[in-house]
């Protein structure tokens, strides 16, 4: 069939000539992704179990430019378009939505998906772009950061470490096959998971993700017995630094989406020069029509 291209109406998204890009999405590992360079929409099928769903926006591809932002709604269009002649899931999240575009993007939803109504929006995040990422950015703030902590070295997951950092997402709420699939590295876009690990006992400490879904710096976690020695700054100054070498040519470096309201992960941030960016964008939860059920904790 014909797939529409993106343009920008007077009064809102319109759909205009075949855009060969749009129509031929592609694969890397098991996801499917809909778009041109940084600004995408990746496909996540089974994502949190067997027929539930996973379409995001990307928060690379969102902080590039307003331009970017604005017609993400419709890449997410076509991607909803392709999901519905393929399958009717039996639920959907929509992930890294920006707030402003909540209402359209439910309305679409609904059209190209009738089995599925809206449960609620389950969590608000805002973008924080790395000091990298920054023009107006000195690049020995990430070095910087990266000094504070000589009391643990970072890098990416060893087979000893794999154990911890499974035990440590699956509780965080991220589906176990979410994670094996964080472990496998199959998604040459996304860095590998980074773990900490303490110089003296060589233990786990921390850990960092680029989640699959988003491409966002994400998954940031500190050991309590660890915390307040810098270990959470070395984290993400790593991760800053190994999604740099490996962003597409059109992407801001890295991204991290912090939950409104986490005042202490806005602090982390911040001390390390990451920059919060534009309004929040939001997580949606669809599931077959029928009598409301609790809320899940997503994984951002």
């Amino acid at each position: 069939h014909q797939c529409p291209s993106v343009a920008r109406g007077a009064n809102r998204l319109v759909l205009r000539q075949p855009r060969a890009a749009l129509c031929h999405p592609r694969m890397v590992g098991d996801v499917t992704i809909y778009g041109e360079g940084s600004a995408q929409v990746r496909y996540f099928a089974d994502f949190g179990g067997l027929g539930n769903d996973n379409l995001s926006l990307t928060a690379p591809g969102l902080a590039s430019s307003p331009e970017s932002r604005a017609s993400s709604v419709a890449f997410l269009e076509i991607a909803l378009q392709a999901l519905a002649g393929q399958r009717a899931p039996s639920g959907l999240q929509l992930g890294c939505l920006p707030v402003e575009l909540e209402a359209e993007a439910r309305g679409l939803v609904e059209a190209a998906l009738p089995g599925l109504r809206f449960e609620g929006r389950v969590a608000e995040a805002r973008l924080f772009v790395a000091p990298s990422a920054r023009p107006d950015a000195a690049s020995s703030e990430l070095a910087a950061s990266a000094a504070d902590v000589p009391t643990a070295t970072v890098g990416p997951v060893a087979d000893v470490s794999v154990p911890w950092l499974r035990a440590s997402l699956v509780p965080r709420g991220y589906p176990r096959d979410y994670v094996e699939r964080l472990l496998a590295g199959s998604d040459t876009e996304a860095i590998v998971p980074l773990v900490a690990l303490d110089a003296a006992s060589g233990e786990p400490v921390g850990h960092v993700v680029q989640e699959l879904t988003d491409l966002s710096v994400g998954g940031i976690f500190v050991e309590e017995t660890s915390r307040g020695r810098g270990v959470g700054s070395s984290l993400l100054a790593a991760a800053a630094a190994a999604v740099r070498e490996k962003a597409l040519p059109d992407a801001l470096a890295a991204v991290s989406l912090v939950e409104v309201g986490n005042a202490a992960s806005e602090r982390l941030h911040s001390r390390g020069g990451w920059l919060s960016l534009g309004d929040p964008v939001v997580w949606l939860l669809f599931v077959a029509a029928g009598p409301p059920s609790e809320l899940p904790s997503p994984s951002t």
